[in-house]
């Protein structure tokens, strides 16, 4: 079973509510599982005046799942790439299923969005972002051989944390990591890639989610799954004021047996692809 997205967040303040919303009008998506929504990366070393606003678009997709989702960052008072508060506003839409036993399938409707304020710092060739705010989740369980729909939905606080580290002029690495304590999403993605051209970057990635299900008809009889990984690789093409990336690999559910403790890290693993858009004005 695959779940995505990292969320989290306290209630933040009506002010940076409405500012957000309008600035970044959202629609990123939590739906199979997500990475979520992937968050933009940021070069450190890229030229000032590029703009104060950002938004981006993704699609995210494999044999059991798919997501769409969108998002948007101010910063009030600064230049994107500056130091400086940051107001962000994040959507998104998903599906997935999966085989609770041989003869129950269970298909599952996910919808996220929150609002978070930041701050961004530059400190040499680091450029780290933290955010703090408010997330919303909306879950449906559908069981079509039993007749049985269940849905929640649930607030909660959320913060995230998002690392850039230039090593040298031709090499990167990032961090992304995310917590909401809706259902206790969580979720952490690295990426380490090398410029073959000054504008492209090709390299791995790998992604964890972990969602907390216990109690929930997604648990099997067998196993407990405690969330989704992926290992692949990408290819990222930017220019002032933009970039486009996608990546793929393979995807599978992170599943320990009950009887015996062992710990299968891509259970039934299956390939998967996004495609993300990010624009800067």
């Amino acid at each position: 079973m695959l779940r995505w997205f990292p969320v989290i967040a306290r209630r933040g303040q009506a002010l940076a509510f409405g500012l957000t919303a309008l600035l970044c009008g959202a629609i990123q998506t939590l739906g199979a599982e997500p990475p979520p929504h992937p968050p933009p990366e940021q070069k450190s070393d890229q030229p000032q005046g590029v703009g104060s606003r950002e938004i981006w678009f993704g699609v995210d997709a494999s044999a059991r799942n798919w997501l769409v989702y969108s998002g948007g960052t101010h910063a009030p008072w600064d230049d994107i790439h500056g130091d400086g508060w940051r107001l962000r506003s994040t959507a998104g839409y998903g599906r997935y299923s999966y085989n609770f036993d041989a003869s129950t399938r269970v298909n599952v409707e996910k919808s996220v969005a929150d609002v978070l304020v930041g701050y961004q710092v530059r400190l040499g060739s680091l450029t780290a972002k933290g955010f703090v705010g408010g997330a919303l989740l909306n879950t449906a369980f559908e069981v079509p051989s039993k007749s049985l729909r269940l849905g929640e939905q649930k607030f909660g606080f959320k913060t995230a944390l998002e690392l850039w580290l230039n090593l040298g002029p031709d090499a990167w690495t990032s961090l992304d990591l995310s917590y909401a304590d809706t259902r206790a999403l969580a979720s952490a993605r690295s990426r380490l890639g090398y410029r073959v051209l000054p504008t492209v970057s090709i390299g791995v990635e790998g992604v964890f989610n972990h969602t907390n299900l216990e109690g929930q008809i997604q648990m099997s009889q067998t196993t407990t799954t405690h969330g989704n990984a992926r290992l692949g690789g990408f290819a990222r093409y930017e220019w002032f004021g933009g970039e486009i990336s996608a990546s793929g690999g393979l995807a599978g559910d992170v599943v320990e047996a009950r009887a015996t403790g062992d710990l299968d890290l891509l259970h039934r693993p299956e390939v998967y692809g996004t495609l993300n858009l990010i624009l800067q004005f």
